[in-house]
């Protein structure tokens, strides 16, 4: 019963991840439009700064 649980908790983080992960992707290349190409790497590692700005 205790090993039931884990096993079930580890797919569960899996599909956890899996969801936050394809919603940065879209709103990536939205910001490199919007920042241009130039700020295309600034936008990759803060989005606010390029937005701030």
């Amino acid at each position: 019963m205790g090993k039931t649980i884990p096993l079930f908790r580890i797919p569960s983080i899996s599909r956890s991840p899996a969801l936050p992960h394809p919603q940065p992707t879209p709103d990536i290349p939205v910001a490199k439009h919007r920042a241009s190409s130039t700020i295309r790497t600034s936008s990759y590692a803060t989005p606010e700064v390029p937005q701030s700005e």
